[in-house]
């Protein structure tokens, strides 16, 4: 379940790169699909809503042993590239508040996940990666993007609903109370102390954005 070492396993290394350019192709033709009667920002948020349904997906898969972090966490990490991207080449079509914030989030996020899988191993006295259970995390976000989507209805309702509990539930409570400290316990190294706090401190600055 712990693949190591890319950088002295050949085959290894082209799973892992060959997982980068498959799922980064993905994302691009998702992000690139043409509806009638999308405005700039649908295009972000049928993204992101996709990645919300599948990142929390393959990492329930990872952590019951059926895939392996060599193919999981390529597919979270290359999201991350595509929208980065995106929101560099066309922010005027994002209509977000909170660009620099998703930023902040997108470069943390992949600066650790990168980190974890090629530190991790050794740094951390674990049975698994400890980056796949942070992907945990975007179950609510297909939540947020139909309360974005449609925010004056009854599904706009339900689903602003079901984004409060599972934000709560997962990213303050399952990853602010237990998955975060876990990894910092486990793990011998500093980067994982400033990765988690600056997580959980990204989360608050979510939860202020929210309600403000």
């Amino acid at each position: 379940m712990y693949d190591y070492p890319y950088a002295t396993d050949q085959d290894e290394l082209c799973k892992y790169a060959g997982g980068y350019v498959l799922w980064g192709l993905l994302w691009t033709a998702i992000l690139n699909l043409k509806f009638k009667g999308e405005i700039g920002r649908d295009r972000s948020l049928r993204l992101s809503f996709c990645v919300g349904v599948v990142a929390p997906f393959a990492a329930s898969l990872y952590r019951m042993g059926y895939v392996s972090d060599t193919l999981t966490t390529p597919l979270f990490i290359s999201y991350l590239i595509v929208d980065t991207l995106d929101m560099f080449l066309y922010p005027r079509g994002r209509g977000y508040k909170n660009t620099t914030i998703n930023y902040f989030h997108h470069i943390m996020c992949g600066y650790v996940g990168l980190y974890a899988d090629f530190k991790g191993n050794s740094l951390c006295k674990m049975d698994h990666n400890p980056f796949i259970d942070m992907l945990f995390a975007e179950v609510s976000t297909p939540f947020l993007q139909l309360w974005r989507k449609y925010p004056a209805t009854p599904l706009g309702l339900v689903s602003q609903f079901c984004f409060i509990v599972l934000f709560l539930s997962v990213r303050v409570v399952y990853h602010g109370l237990y998955a975060v400290h876990d990894i910092i316990t486990h793990c011998d190294d500093n980067t994982t102390t400033i990765g988690g706090w600056a997580y959980i401190g990204m989360n608050l600055v979510f939860i202020i954005g929210l309600t403000g």
